[in-house]
């Protein structure tokens, strides 16, 4: 049955609220249908924290204060406004904790696949479309 709990709107008890029992029926079964849906989407939101530009590095040219010659700030390329501060302090290099010269200060794949507005976005879709489905289940 689509109303399976006692309490809750039974279109089937209900024979003169037509348009109201096939929209209960409709919620009902698109709840069903797309719970696979919002799996997946839940599982995207997870996998985007390992593509897209980490939070910590975004806006964090305020953060360094170096007498290396490091300027966070004034990046060559134009890529501060598409990943913020992250591909300018991935690009980093100098003498590490334990001594060793000419290393990569903050080592990674290089491989920022996503821009920050473009993770943002996916981020805002997959949302909206989770709290929808959360609002049609209950």
């Amino acid at each position: 049955q689509d109303a399976p709990y006692e309490g809750y709107y039974d279109p089937y008890d209900n024979e003169r609220s037509g348009i109201r029992n096939e929209i209960s029926i409709l919620c009902g079964r698109m709840v069903v249908q797309s719970r696979g849906a919002v799996t997946c989407l839940c599982w995207l939101l997870f996998m985007l924290s390992f593509i897209e530009p980490p939070s910590w590095c975004r806006d964090a040219s305020h953060l360094f204060v170096d007498g290396v010659g490091y300027d966070v700030n004034n990046s060559s390329d134009n890529t501060v406004k598409e990943y913020g501060d992250c591909k300018t302090i991935f690009d980093m290099h100098g003498t590490t904790a334990d001594g060793e010269e000419n290393q990569q200060l903050y080592p990674s794949s290089q491989a920022m696949l996503l821009t920050i507005h473009r993770s943002r976005v996916i981020e805002l879709v997959c949302v909206i479309l989770i709290s929808l489905y959360q609002a049609c289940a209950f």
